[in-house]
């Protein structure tokens, strides 16, 4: 029995030593190109990584098991370490799935549907004809993945999951805020496409260090009578729902305009 205990907690440990390179190889091999994103964070992580968690959590359970009633007592803690990491990655995945489910599966977030930004030629042609297609009049489209969804105005889906999120307005020179605005993208690493001060307009692509997800951002400057109105829109290139990863950016963006 002692060798028994031995050999489960090895192997045990062995394969909660093996989820996070699993983890971190679905997401590097999507950014690098090696598999299509849908492989990566679909069949790796969507569907296989659930069993292997459970495999490796129930092979870890075992071994405890082994380690606590079997004589002379050892292993513990080598027991308890292959238990928390999969343990780790059901909270983590609980948490995720429970943020999705707050949130309208949308990927495409906007401070102002009355008055649409949109995208450049250019800017539309890097997107490539396999990304998601960039709406122009603020509605969702009729053939959406989400039949829910299809047809509704993006301002009041809008409007109710992120109350809090809209353009602001700055006090200073229309020159001031969109220099500030370019420092803040430089500073967040994100690919400037276009920058015109003339025309009061921001583009540049951010990139997801995990799976390399391409979002599409426009930032507008506009005079109001009190300062400087800015809005921004961020769109996903791939992808029904963006696990609120533009509405994060909108609002991180925007609170570091203002506290600049």
């Amino acid at each position: 029995m002692d060798r028994v205990r031995n050999f489960l907690l090895t192997v045990a440990l062995a394969g909660a030593a093996f989820l996070p390179i699993w983890f971190a190889g679905a997401a590097l091999g999507t950014r690098f190109g090696l598999w299509h994103w849908r492989f990566g964070l679909g069949t790796m992580i969507g569907q296989m990584g659930p069993i292997l968690l459970g495999v490796v959590g129930l092979l870890a359970l075992v071994a405890l098991a082994f380690a606590i009633l079997v004589k002379p007592r050892k292993g513990l803690l080598t027991g308890l370490l292959a238990l928390a990491i999969p343990l780790a990655g059901f909270a983590y995945a609980t948490n995720i799935r429970a943020s999705v489910q707050k949130i309208p599966a949308i990927h495409d977030i906007s401070t102002d549907w009355r008055e649409p930004m949109h995208f450049s030629p250019t800017l539309m042609g890097q997107r490539g004809a396999g990304s998601n297609a960039v709406v122009v009049d603020g509605r969702i489209p009729e053939d959406y993945p989400v039949p829910e969804l299809r047809s509704k105005p993006y301002e009041a889906i809008l409007s109710a999951a992120f109350p809090d999120l809209g353009g602001i307005v700055l006090a200073g020179g229309e020159a001031e805020i969109f220099d500030r605005a370019m420092r803040i993208v430089k500073a967040r690493g994100w690919k400037l496409v276009s920058a015109d001060l003339k025309a009061g307009r921001i583009e540049a692509s951010a990139t997801s260090f995990w799976f390399g997800f391409v979002d599409d951002v426009v930032i507008r400057l506009s005079e109001r009578e009190l300062g400087v109105r800015v809005d921004m829109r961020s769109v996903s290139r791939a992808g029904v729902s963006d696990i609120g990863a533009n509405s994060r950016r909108i609002r991180a963006f925007m609170k570091d305009l203002r506290d600049q």
